[in-house]
């Protein structure tokens, strides 16, 4: 670590976290950069090597001791690391010990990527580590580390069920070490959380964690009450948890760290209360009915950046439809306003794809991940707009209490650190954002993946005849299948597809994340078919059965394009893993949703033009029509997190907090 930071709450009081003032300071960034400049440095002339090649030459001190000379040896690691500064022989000698309590707890010991990965960690770095290389193990070696030193360590995952699994996974190596581990889930009440966080080392999503800390911001006296942070503060009281949940921002390991730093970063974390508008629900219900009118390309455009542009036709509808409205129709400005947002609500958020329908509710999906956000909603009336489009329960409104990015709130951690199989693309921006450098560490073993050409075809029927092809020849020679697609109603599809021609397969989506774990765990058993969204994209392991390996390991299809090349290149992580046989294919067509929705129909149209007697586009032309869409995405998601950035800076600048900023 760049600075000590044991004892904590001695030198940054007792909710110990960087100030705002601290993270902006010149002499911050400067120490910052040089101190990383430093650390990328000495790793990149295998310093980093010769460390975990210092750990492994421990192996045979530790592993000749009895498991009461352990314990003696656990209990001198942890007071010598509680009292002095954390040098490399102290580094050294806890991963050594770490890593020989894996042996004797779980059975397996850090390899030496691994350790590679662990030192990376702890230097307050990003370490790029394959799919497959076992990062739930590699993080262990700085968490432990940090958790001996008595400072608390929350562990970032991508999704409340890898939480879980991965706390309950390394929970026997944690106890062994004589440290406790928790996990957070979101049915937890608050006071369940403050006893979870006061752990050693915590399981956590990114917005759990950042919730937590707007309602430990609000519960402190570190600003001026408004009435709404008033009423909240008698919430809180109320029950009976006036504390703050977490013990400050210390240490954080963020795995899958562009996920949580990058994709999920887009728009800020709100937290709000409810409130109640009945004139605002029929404003909306007169808004829709009017949006129900126009046609598209006809009366409004949708533009590559999704803002909508009403034609001069468009326009005269829309006063005419208004003519018999009263109140706030009367200007142009308000009609104008109210429906694009109807006509956002329409065209930009479809079921299935941006949520679902179940219990008379709408609940978010993760485009990214393909999860369910239960206690999420859109703001600016979205939300209210597609429950009374799909018929469902109207939720009340809600007023903002705090807000903070993701950006400001791990900026704030005292030591911050993470790791992914995706993380070389956006290398740039994570050193911009959180002057984090990022180190790509070997692969243990050779990767074996075989990729195929990517299949783009002119229609979709015959990509789902090519399709159906591929599915049945490879399930007919014993090898299982992953397809992967990016909507749910993508997946389901498919799946009719599979019943008609009475082939048994797994659906996997977020209406079956109950059952994830158990469909995880056979997905690479033999002739076994799988079809999922995004959910099984990240953190999950598919064990391949009995001679999988010798017919050529797991087959995984990309079924429909994903916004970003990170997303397939997870997708594709799944198979050939640690050595293992594997292959990968995309089968998109022209027809599919993303296309047509990116290139105009001319162009579309010229394509299939140009090859009157393919099915197929020529590679190069697929592979050009493909990358265009995905980094234009990515562009366009960049310059939407670098606006938040800027627009949280301005406000922190000009305001102070008054409950609408953080």
């Amino acid at each position: 670590m760049p600075k000590t930071l044991s004892k904590p709450i001695l030198f940054y009081g007792d909710y110990p976290q960087k100030s705002i003032d601290h993270q902006n300071s010149m002499d911050d960034t400067i120490y910052q950069w040089f101190e990383n400049v430093k650390n990328k440095f000495e790793l990149n002339n295998n310093h980093i090597n010769k460390y975990a090649e210092a750990v492994i030459s421990n192996e045979s001190d530790y592993a000749s001791l009895s498991e009461a000379q352990l314990s003696d040896k656990i209990m001198e690691l942890r007071n010598r690391l509680y009292n002095a500064k954390l040098q490399h022989n102290l580094i050294i000698h806890s991963f050594a010990i770490i890593r020989e309590c894996a042996f004797r707890t779980l059975g397996i010991r850090h390899h030496h990527e691994q350790i590679m990965g662990g030192f990376v960690l702890l230097q307050g770095m990003l370490a790029e580590m394959q799919t497959g290389e076992g990062k739930t193990l590699t993080a262990t070696l700085a968490a432990i580390t940090a958790a001996l030193q008595g400072i608390p360590v929350h562990v970032v995952s991508a999704n409340q069920y890898l939480a879980k699994r991965d706390a309950d996974t390394m929970k026997i190596l944690y106890h062994r070490l004589g440290l406790q581990v928790s996990y957070i889930q979101d049915c937890m009440s608050t006071e369940e959380k403050k006893t979870a966080f006061q752990a050693n080392i915590t399981y956590c999503t990114s917005s759990q964690l950042a919730f937590c800390y707007l309602h430990d911001y609000i519960a402190r006296d570190h600003f001026s009450q408004t009435e709404n942070q008033t009423q909240f503060r008698n919430f809180i009281s109320l029950e009976k948890s006036s504390d703050t949940i977490l013990r400050g921002l210390c240490f954080a390991i963020v795995d899958e760290a562009d996920t949580v730093l990058i994709d999920e970063a887009k728009t800020p974390l709100i937290l709000a209360k409810e409130s109640k508008n009945i004139s605002q629900i029929k404003t909306y219900k007169q808004a829709l009915s009017i949006a129900e009118l126009l046609t598209r390309d006809l009366d409004f455009l949708i533009q590559k950046n999704d803002e909508f542009i009403l034609t001069t036709e468009g326009k005269r509808k829309i006063t005419f439809a208004c003519q018999k409205l009263k109140g706030i129709w009367s200007g142009k400005r308000n009609q104008e306003f109210f429906v694009k947002l109807a006509l956002t609500s329409k065209y930009l958020f479809i079921r299935d794809r941006d949520y679902i329908v179940s219990d008379n509710k709408i609940t978010i999906l993760n485009k990214n991940t393909g999860r369910l956000l239960p206690n999420s909603t859109w703001e600016h009336g979205i939300h209210q707009m597609i429950e009374l489009r799909e018929n469902c329960a109207i939720s009340n409104f809600t007023e903002t209490i705090a807000r903070i990015t993701y950006q400001s709130f791990f900026n704030r951690y005292l030591h911050l650190s993470g790791m992914s199989g995706t993380l070389k693309d956006i290398s740039t921006e994570l050193q911009e954002v959180y002057k984090l450098f990022t180190v790509v560490i070997p692969t243990h073993k050779p990767c074996l993946r075989h990729a195929d050409k990517s299949m783009l075809f002119k229609n979709l029927n015959e990509k789902y005849s090519f399709l159906m092809q591929r599915i049945i020849f490879e399930h007919n020679n014993g090898r299982p299948i992953l397809i992967g697609t990016h909507s749910i109603s993508e997946s389901e599809f498919i799946s009719s597809l599979l019943m008609q021609q009475n082939i048994k397969h797994v659906l996997l989506n977020a209406k079956q994340d109950s059952a994830e774990a158990f469909i995880i765990q056979n997905a690479g058993q033999p002739s076994s078919i799988t079809i999922a969204t995004n959910m099984a994209g990240r953190g999950t392991d598919i064990k391949l059965g009995f001679g999988v390996n010798e017919k050529g390991g797991l087959f995984v299809i990309s079924a429909e394009m994903n916004p970003s090349r990170r997303i397939d290149r997870q997708l594709f992580g799944r198979t050939a893993r640690q050595g293992e046989a594997g292959a990968s294919q995309c089968i998109y067509s022209l027809e599919d949703t993303v296309f047509k929705n990116y290139y105009a129909k001319f162009i579309l149209k010229l394509l299939s033009l140009c090859f009157p007697t393919k099915k197929i586009l020529p590679h190069w032309l697929a592979q050009l029509l493909i990358y265009i869409p995905q980094w234009h995405s990515e562009y366009k998601n960049k310059k939407l997190r670098l606006r938040l950035m800027r627009t949280e800076k301005s406000l922190s600048k000009h305001l102070s907090f008054t409950g609408n900023i953080e």
